[in-house]
C-alpha cells in the first residue's frame, strides 16, 4: 500500500505563476488543498509546517491512530510543476 503524499501543483487562472499543494491519501483521494504560495520554497515550507502540526495534533498518550505515525520517515512530495 502506498503512503499518503503531498503533491505540489502549479496554480492556474488569476494565480498563474504561483503554487499550491494537496495531501492525497494512499488511494489518491485529495484530503487537503492549500492556499496558493508565490514560490516553491514557500509551498515546501508550508508542507513542512503542515506535517509538524499534524504530528503534534495527536498526543501519544491518547492512543489515537495518526496517518503519519508509521509513515513519518517516508513522507513523499510529488512535484508536478515541471520546474526544479
Amino acid at each position: 500500500m502506498e503512503n499518503p503524499k503531498f503533491v505540489i501543483h502549479p496554480a492556474k487562472g488569476q494565480y498563474s505563476g504561483q503554487f499550491y499543494f494537496t495531501l492525497q491519501a494512499a488511494n489518491g483521494q485529495v484530503l487537503v488543498t492549500s492556499e496558493t504560495y508565490v514560490d516553491k520554497h514557500n509551498v515546501k515550507e508550508a508542507i513542512k509546517d503542515t506535517i509538524r502540526c499534524m504530528l503534534d495534533s495527536v498526543s501519544p498518550t491518547n492512543g489515537a491512530p495518526h496517518i503519519f505515525d508509521v509513515y513519518s520517515a517516508d513522507i513523499k512530495i510529488d512535484d508536478r510543476t515541471g520546474e526544479n
